[in-house]
């Protein structure tokens, strides 16, 4: 979660719209795998 925060912050701070979308990507696969293991799990 801090590593996707601090990308976005990067992104915005350097106006690079390909690392915010990047680290945008990677929180949803992140939050999605997690939402996976978790229904798995219960």
């Amino acid at each position: 979660m801090v590593v996707i925060i601090s990308g976005l912050m990067t992104g915005i701070r350097m106006r690079n719209m390909s690392i915010e979308l990047s680290a945008l990507v990677i929180g949803v696969v992140i939050f999605f795998t997690a939402n996976l293991f978790l229904d798995k799990s219960n």
